[in-house]
Order: C-alpha cells, then structure tokens, then sequence
C-alpha cells in the first residue's frame, strides 16, 4: 500500500511536471479541471430531468393504481359472494375518504 506522504510526493511531480511548461501545463490543468466539471453538471442535470420526468404530482398515479387494484378486489369479493352489500358498500365508501 502506498502510504500518503509518497501518494502525495506523486501528485506534486506529476503537476510539477505539467507545470514546468509553464503556460501550456497550466492550460491543460484548467482544460480538464473544466471538462470535468462540465460532465459532473452535466450529470447532474440528466438526473434531475429523469427524476422530475418521473415525478407524479401529488402522488396521484402510484395512488389511483393502488385504489383501482384495491376496487377491482373489492367488485371481485363482492361478486364472488365473500361479502354482502353493506361490507361491500362499507369498503367502497372506505376506499372513497382515502382516495
């Protein structure tokens, strides 16, 4: 394992090395030190849009598919004969105040 002293005498003759041509080494820093954080912002926006894209507002749409499932069960158990009208008409009403 390299220990941080010697990681850290690597660093200063690489940039050593990239500044004893003078103005050209110092350019190249700036260019990648600019290109990275062009990708990192860049990143960054792509996932910003895909959350956005996948928001819902409100919660609505992962709400309603639950509901519909929960109703569908519900019509199911009803038709079936599991429940009787008023547990039927108990549940739907039940369903209605949390939707």
């Amino acid at each position: 394992m390299v220990s941080r002293y010697e990681l850290n005498a690597k660093v200063v003759r690489i940039v050593d090395g990239l500044m004893d041509g003078g103005m050209m080494g110092a350019a190249v820093l700036w260019s990648l030190a600019v290109v990275l954080l062009l990708a990192v912002t860049a990143t960054a926006i792509v996932l910003l849009v895909r959350r956005a894209g996948q928001a819902d507002p409100n919660n609505q749409g992962r709400h309603s598919s639950t509901t519909r499932e929960a109703r569908e069960i519900l019509r199911s158990r009803y038709a079936n004969g599991d429940i009787d009208d008023e547990e039927y008409r108990r549940r739907l009403a039940s369903l209605d105040e949390s939707a």
